[in-house]
């Protein structure tokens, strides 16, 4: 059975059980009348609209806020497709209207998707249609309206920011509100196009929608002619590669995180200092997610031992010339955030630091490897390694492990990493990429690398590790081996002290008080070993 909804004028209740929930269905299910890529030119928008969805008979019809990031294509003929047009039902779908003197006018109704119809046992189409109140029986639903009057209107200012126009004057009292100033119209998702039909309102509908043009213009980048420079970059005791651009005196900044590596960061040489403004915009990631850099401070709070982050204007690099070294003032923290003014960050570094290499010195062999930790499990015919690879040469310059790989042996023999078995590989692997990881059978996190193995009565492992440095010499680590008989890998960390503990997402973001959820734990000894282990934080 559908979903029956009443209106009345103190509140909004359900009045039969909830159908499947609705969602974009595979591809091969969609009807074919659904627009799903428009052509044209998209503009993103910050989109607040206020509606209902009904959330099951346990809790009824709810009155809702959403704010969000979507997308409007401007087509060819004055042809205008909205994204996600009922902003509560989350589809991936299109509604097309036509743009004249400043208005974009949507004829409904309009196919935006399907869903899993348990009589038919088969998809059924959604539609978008406008609603309106009508009163039957002495109760007031919302229903589909007659056709000559099925149409909306999206104005447009001149600041090309657009607003959902329904009549209902900006305003949706919530559904508890007794003076009973629901909207008399909505748009809505239905099951069927019928006019003042009962049962035909999936349960989600927009009543007011604004749409304010979100225009941040190119994400920052260096001139295109720009000279590159690897420096060594830390944040957090961990040191790695990133790159670097000066231009007079704007300073630009990349490859700071795995997460992120071609995002760009400006800053602007002021006296000794490189001043680096919030609120950069950074470039979209395959999301449509919005990325900007913001600046901030860390801040101990005493009373729950706890680091957490104020948002700051700027922040700061002290930067000597002459030693070729930039460093960020204290308790100073750099994020990249979806979101401009805000440090709920995607990638954190907190107190950067950046030097300038001596690239003479990096024509030399990496550091040795060695082994953080061996498990067996299974009667010891499956298990892992986790190897510490230094991407750190024995002059002390770090590598860039884009030129880096490694040879792994067993009892002996050079491994050989098949896809069947790896299946981030496409053909029989033994020179590994040192950055290569699918995050189950080879885990890489910073410098260590976790291998899965499913092979019995192993007795050693061996691993050596190369780099193709600058000068076209191959240079390589010596072969280490690790006999599986030792135990002063696990059952040795018992006597080591820790020096520090940080905590990471599957996502990136690094912290020392994590909350509920999967993470990273890294533990580095003052001996300078690490121990890395992923766990559930409950």
């Amino acid at each position: 059975m559908k979903k029956l909804f009443t209106f009345a004028l103190t509140a909004m209740a359900a009045m039969s059980v909830m159908a499947t929930p609705m969602g974009m269905p595979t591809e091969g299910d969609i009807p074919e009348d659904v627009i799903i890529a428009p052509e044209g030119e998209v503009k993103y928008y910050d989109v607040i609209s206020s509606g209902y969805v009904y959330w099951g008979e346990w809790a009824g019809l709810q009155y809702m806020e959403v704010t969000n990031l979507r997308k409007i294509v401007w087509g060819e003929d004055n042809q205008v497709y909205i994204a996600n047009p009922i902003n509560s039902a989350y589809l991936e779908s299109y509604v097309v209207g036509t743009f004249e003197d400043n208005k974009i006018t949507v004829s409904l109704p309009q196919c935006i998707g399907s869903y899993w119809d348990e009589e038919l046992a088969d998809f059924a189409p959604l539609y978008m249609n406008k609603l309106e109140t009508v009163e039957q029986d002495g109760e007031k639903y919302y229903m589909i309206v007659q056709p000559e009057d099925n149409f909306v209107v999206y104005t447009v200012d001149e600041a090309g920011n657009v607003t959902l126009d329904l009549g209902n004057n900006g305003s949706l009292a919530e559904p508890d509100n007794q003076d009973g100033n629901q909207p008399t119209y909505i748009i809505g998702q239905t099951y069927s196009n019928e006019a003042h039909a009962l049962q035909v309102w999936s349960g989600y509908g927009d009543a007011y929608a604004e749409y304010t043009l979100k225009d941040d213009g190119d994400p920052v980048a260096p001139p295109a002619d720009a000279e590159i420079q690897e420096w060594a970059f830390e944040t957090r005791g961990n040191q790695s590669l990133a790159y670097v651009v000066i231009d007079g005196d704007d300073f630009y900044f990349s490859n700071l995180s795995s997460y992120a590596p071609n995002l760009w960061v400006k800053g602007t040489l002021d006296g000794d200092k490189v001043v680096v403004p919030s609120n950069q915009y950074l470039g979209m990631d395959d999301y449509d997610n919005f990325q900007y850099f913001c600046a901030g401070h860390m801040v101990y709070n005493e009373d729950w031992d706890y680091w957490n982050y104020e948002y700051a204007d700027q922040a700061e690099l002290v930067y000597d010339a002459e030693a070729k070294t930039l460093t960020s003032v204290p308790e100073e923290v750099w994020l990249f955030t979806f979101y401009k003014n805000s440090t709920s960050a995607f990638a954190i570094f907190e107190q950067p630091k950046f030097w300038k290499q001596d690239e003479a010195l990096l024509n030399a062999a990496p550091k040795d490897p060695y082994v953080i930790a061996f498990q067996a499990f299974d009667g010891e015919t499956t298990g892992y390694i986790e190897w510490e690879i230094p991407a750190i040469n024995t002059n002390n310059m770090l590598l860039s492990p884009e030129d880096m790989y490694y040879n792994l042996y067993v009892d002996g023999e050079i491994f050989t990493f098949y896809p069947d078995e790896y299946p981030l590989f496409t053909e029989p692997t033994v020179d590994v990429p040192y950055l290569a990881s699918n995050y189950w059978n080879i885990y890489v996190y910073h410098n260590s690398h976790i291998i899965y193995y499913a092979i019995s009565d192993v007795e050693s492992f061996s691993l050596q590790s190369f780099y193709n440095a600058p000068d076209g010499n191959v240079y390589s680590s010596a072969l280490v081996e690790y006999l599986t008989s030792e135990t002063g890998v696990a059952d040795g960390i018992a006597d080591k002290t820790v020096a520090d503990v940080t905590y990471t997402t599957l996502s990136g973001v690094t912290t020392k008080t994590p909350a509920a959820g999967m993470y990273i734990k890294c533990t580095t000894y003052t001996d300078g070993t690490r121990k890395v282990e992923k766990i559930a934080v409950k």
